[in-house]
């Protein structure tokens, strides 16, 4: 019998920006402004599904360095279940370093993602039964392909998929069997589906195709053109909300972890995509890679006011 909650396994990081107060100059030290805040599609996925009051069991990769006690304290605060993460000696919490220019566009970016390789399938072998008493597993591709084609061999429960970028959607390619509702966009599902899109007709070629290959729910997230989405029985496109972005960072997560919510609350697959719309507006109208006021009556409301074609 599965417990009732989520199983996440994926990334985490800290995220550094640092943005000039007037041009960068080569080998020199201006000044300017910095950020940081916790990240990781995992991550952010896990929180946007504590937000909305569902138990999360996160699996990720935890150093014991000064961010990574902060981590974990933000984790407690936020209700996610970390005990079955690895634990690494003498090793930061994984990294995302970005700087800008002076009008905050990204110039150079470092992403330090080697701690993940320690979710190995050795280590996955002694988390199978957590995984398989869940609800259903959400995972991202921060993952090593190993990992990955161990889970979709052996876990048990449905498998929801975050390609995460064009490079790390490949380590997908072979497993596609195993996933239950899989969330592209359109560049992933071209890799992912091996058909060229130039037209909403291309759209349903490729989530037909990804059918084809064994994934249960395709949902194909086009940017500000909205929404495509298709299974055995229903397909529909959503067009996107109008809205004034703040920040696209998050929105994808915040799409996929309300499409397992949705699934676990058993909302058909239409509305399933309405909830996960709204959720990522919300995000994408936030400077927050996850949304705070996240709940089910407000994702509800927004989706009472979408119509699919």
């Amino acid at each position: 019998m599965n417990d009732n909650y989520v199983c996440v396994i994926g990334g985490t990081n800290i995220d550094i920006y640092s943005t000039p107060y007037d041009k960068l100059n080569k080998g020199d030290s201006v000044p300017g402004i910095s950020s940081s805040s916790f990240g990781g599609v995992g991550r952010n996925i896990a929180e946007n599904l504590a937000l909305l009051g569902q138990e999360v069991k996160f699996i990720t990769a935890i150093g014991d360095d000064i961010y990574s006690k902060s981590f974990c304290s933000h984790c407690n605060e936020k209700k996610i279940n970390l005990e079955h993460s690895v634990r690494l000696k003498n090793k930061s919490l994984s990294s995302y370093i970005c700087l800008n220019d002076k009008f905050g566009e990204m110039q150079w970016a470092i992403a330090d993602m080697e701690n993940h390789k320690e979710i190995s399938p050795d280590f996955l072998k002694t988390k199978i039964d957590i995984i398989n008493s869940s609800l259903l597993c959400v995972i991202d591709t921060n993952l090593s392909e190993e990992a990955i084609s161990f889970i979709t061999k052996n876990c048990t429960v449905p498998i929801f998929a975050d390609p995460v970028s064009t490079t790390k959607a490949k380590k997908l390619s072979k497993d596609l069997y195993s996933i239950h509702t899989l969330k592209p966009n359109l560049l992933e599902a071209e890799l992912l589906s091996g058909i060229h899109i130039h037209t909403i007709s291309d759209v349903e070629k490729a989530a037909r195709a990804l059918l084809e290959r064994g994934v249960k729910n395709v949902f194909i997230t086009m940017g500000n053109n909205g929404v495509y989405f298709l299974n055995s029985k229903i397909k529909g496109f959503i067009p996107a909300l109008k809205l004034n972005i703040v920040s696209t960072t998050g929105a994808g997560d915040s799409f996929i972890a309300t499409l397992a919510f949705s699934y676990i609350n058993g909302l058909d697959i239409a509305l399933g995509a309405k909830m996960a719309m709204a959720a990522s507006s919300l995000c994408l109208s936030s400077k927050c890679s996850v949304y705070q006021g996240l709940s089910y009556e407000k994702l509800k409301n927004i989706a009472l006011n979408m119509e699919v074609e």
